[in-house]
C-alpha cells in the first residue's frame, strides 16, 4: 500500500508496487494494467502522481502504451551480467570464449581502404599502400542471442596467419602462444 507519511515520493511507491506485481506474475507480459483512473481510486492518489509513475516505468522498459487501448506490461528483457559480457571487446584477439563468437567474414584489406587505420596504427599516409590488415567481422552471442557485431583490424605484417587461426575458432591464447614474436599489449576500441 501507499504510505502518505513516508519520505519516499508517492509516485516512487507506486512504481515499486507495480514492479513487484510484474515480478510476482500478478501483472503478466502483454497484459493490460489498471487505467490511471483505476490506480488513482485503488491507491487514493492523484492522477499526475500515477501518470509520473507510469511514464517512468514506460521509459525504463517495464511497461508500454498502445494508443487507445491502455498500458501493458512489456516483455521481460534478456539480462546479462556485465562481468560476463564480452561484446565490446576491443579486438577479436581479446575474446576469451571463442564459442561465444561467430566469425561472419574475414578479408585482407589495404590500409588505404579505411582512413582511420593510418592514424590508429601510426602509419605515414605515404606508406599506406604497403600495409595490409586482416579485417574480421564477428558477432558475440550468448546462446542464440546476438549481443554485438564487432570488426577487428589486425596488421598482417605482424600476424601473417591470423585469418586462418581466427577461422579455426582458436582461443586468443592458442593463436598467440609462441607463434608470433610479440603479444598485443593494448588495443583501441571505437563504438
Amino acid at each position: 500500500m501507499i504510505n502518505k507519511y513516508s519520505n519516499v515520493p508517492l509516485y516512487c511507491q507506486l512504481k515499486s508496487i507495480i514492479i513487484r506485481k510484474i515480478e510476482s506474475g500478478e501483472y503478466k507480459e502483454d497484459e493490460k494494467i489498471p487505467s490511471e483512473v483505476e490506480l488513482c481510486k485503488e491507491y487514493n492518489i492523484s492522477r499526475p502522481t500515477v501518470r509520473q509513475a507510469i511514464s517512468e516505468l514506460t521509459n525504463n522498459g517495464y511497461l508500454y502504451k498502445a494508443r487507445g487501448k491502455g498500458t501493458f506490461v512489456a516483455k521481460t528483457k534478456k539480462r546479462i551480467d556485465i562481468k560476463d559480457y564480452s561484446g565490446f571487446t576491443p579486438s577479436i584477439l581479446d575474446c576469451q570464449a571463442p564459442e561465444k563468437r561467430a566469425v561472419l567474414n574475414t578479408r585482407v584489406i589495404k590500409c588505404s581502404e579505411i582512413d582511420k587505420l593510418c592514424s590508429v596504427f601510426n602509419i605515414n599516409p605515404s606508406q599506406q599502400q604497403k600495409h595490409e590488415f586482416a579485417e574480421a567481422l564477428y558477432q558475440v552471442k550468448n546462446g542464440s542471442e546476438v549481443y554485438s557485431i564487432n570488426v577487428s583490424y589486425i596488421p598482417l605484417d605482424l600476424f601473417p596467419d591470423i585469418i586462418s587461426n581466427i577461422l579455426a575458432g582458436n582461443a586468443s591464447h592458442e593463436i598467440l602462444k609462441g607463434k608470433y614474436p610479440l603479444v598485443p599489449e593494448k588495443t583501441r576500441s571505437t563504438l
